[in-house]
């Protein structure tokens, strides 16, 4: 269905979606003004219905009942890239923060370069996102 696939749809308001590797959705976006908004449990009740319905009528996929639903604040870096890699002054930490609107986009890659760090092995992308 999704597999493999990352979808940012990007009317105004935005969706973000892709699938994970077991088989479910994640979909987000829409951000909410305010600095305190994204712990409003009425906001993210309401914003969870939005993204469900939404993916609904651009996919044709019902996720029915959601088993998670979460909100955070909104934070960017003055390029507008995350920050991803190992943490200054600390062995076997890593940092993958400041992603904006992208969050979905920039932990898939976060994830990546994280997990083969951890493997030994250097991705050539690193120079991107430091820290």
């Amino acid at each position: 269905m999704l597999d493999k696939y990352l979808v940012w749809e990007a009317s105004y308001p935005y969706l973000y979606f892709r699938s994970t590797s077991d088989g479910r959705v994640i979909v987000g976006g829409e951000d909410e003004k305010g600095e305190a908004a994204y712990l409003d449990p009425i906001k993210i009740k309401h914003k969870t219905q939005v993204h469900v319905e939404k993916l609904a009528g651009l996919t044709g996929i019902s996720l029915g009942k959601p088993d998670f639903a979460w909100s955070a604040a909104f934070g960017i870096t003055p390029d507008g890239l995350p920050m991803i890699g190992p943490a200054p002054g600390m062995r076997r930490v890593f940092v993958s923060m400041g992603f904006g609107g992208n969050g979905i986009t920039f932990a898939k890659i976060a994830a990546d370069l994280i997990s083969a760090a951890v493997l030994c092995h250097q991705d050539v992308d690193w120079d991107l996102f430091p820290v």
